[in-house]
């Protein structure tokens, strides 16, 4: 009679432990910063695009504040635990050799003056890329207040 109880004793203590697993979030909770870093930088992110039509040498300190500004942002939200979708989400971004802010910005600076049609292309998808990005934020769980 001692072994089932021992057995069922550690039965219990390894469904208790998957349930508390199985009941832990998946995902990081909201965090207030990261959302307030998104909106800033896609407000920052499409009034510089807007400026495209000029010369990127008139505007070498702005790209590179908006450069530094958004490494900042992926930092801060890299190091959050269970985060990896929104991480994904501004490497992408960021990328310099893909389509979007990074790819942008690297396009403007080779080719020195981008044409409206474009700019205006490119505002489109950078916007959504970063709503992506706050609908993943504010999907998350919010933290409960202690």
């Amino acid at each position: 009679m001692k072994i089932v109880v021992k057995r069922s004793n550690l039965v219990f203590f390894i469904l208790s432990i998957l349930l508390l697993f199985a009941c832990a979030p998946r995902i990081a909770l909201y965090n207030e910063t990261a959302y307030s870093n998104a909106v800033s930088l896609k407000v920052e992110s499409l009034a510089l695009m807007g400026k495209a039509t000029d010369s990127s040498s008139v505007h070498v300190q702005e790209i590179s504040t908006l450069e530094t500004n958004i490494e900042k942002a992926y930092q801060y939200v890299r190091w959050l635990p269970r985060n990896e979708l929104t991480v994904q989400q501004w490497e992408i971004l960021k990328d310099p050799n893909r389509d979007l802010l990074g790819g942008f910005l690297k396009k403007w600076e080779n080719e020195k003056v981008l044409h409206v049609v474009f700019i205006k292309e490119k505002e489109r998808q950078i916007s959504e890329a970063f709503d992506e990005i706050l609908k993943l934020e504010t999907g998350k769980n919010k933290p409960k207040d202690k």
